[in-house]
C-alpha cells in the first residue's frame, strides 16, 4: 500500500488544514476529482521521471493519507520555517507518492516540495489531472 503525501497551502491557517481533512475524506469516499466517475480498475495520470504514466484508481483511494499539515502544524509558529520544511521533505522522503493540492503554485512550502519530488524522482499526482501535462 502506497504512502500518499498530500501537499497543500498552509500558512498556518485553519481552514487550510480542514481542506486538507476533506481532501483525505473525498479520496476514501470515491468523490475527489481526481477518483470521481471511476472504477477501481480505471487510472489517474502520474508524473514521474519526465513521463505521464498511470496508477490504477483503486491504489490511489487505498494509499494512506500522510498530511504534514496535521503532523507539524502545531509548530507552525514555534520553529523557524526552514527547520519545519526540513521535517515536511523527511516525511515526503518516507511516503511513496506527492499529491500536489489547492493552490499549491502559489506557496512556498508546496513548491519546495515539488521541487524535492522531482528532483528524487517521486511520482507526483495532481488534484487536477491536466496540471501535469504543463510540465511536459
Amino acid at each position: 500500500m502506497n504512502l500518499l503525501y498530500i501537499a497543500h497551502p498552509y500558512e498556518g491557517k485553519k481552514e487550510n488544514a480542514e481542506a486538507v481533512q476533506k481532501i483525505v475524506e473525498a479520496l476514501a469516499e470515491w468523490e475527489h476529482p481526481l477518483l470521481a466517475e471511476k472504477r477501481p480498475e480505471d487510472t489517474v495520470h502520474i508524473y514521474a521521471a519526465g513521463e505521464i504514466l498511470e496508477m490504477q484508481a483503486l491504489d490511489v483511494a487505498q494509499a494512506v493519507p500522510v498530511s504534514p499539515i496535521h503532523q507539524f502544524g502545531f509548530m507552525y509558529d514555534s520553529v523557524p520555517y526552514a527547520v519545519g520544511l526540513q521535517k515536511c521533505l523527511a516525511l515526503l522522503n518516507a511516503c511513496d507518492v506527492l499529491l500536489l493540492c489547492g493552490d499549491w503554485r502559489n506557496s512556498k512550502g508546496c513548491m519546495a516540495e515539488f521541487a524535492y519530488a522531482m528532483a528524487k524522482g517521486k511520482p507526483i499526482l495532481f488534484e487536477h489531472e491536466g496540471d501535469c501535462y504543463e510540465l511536459l
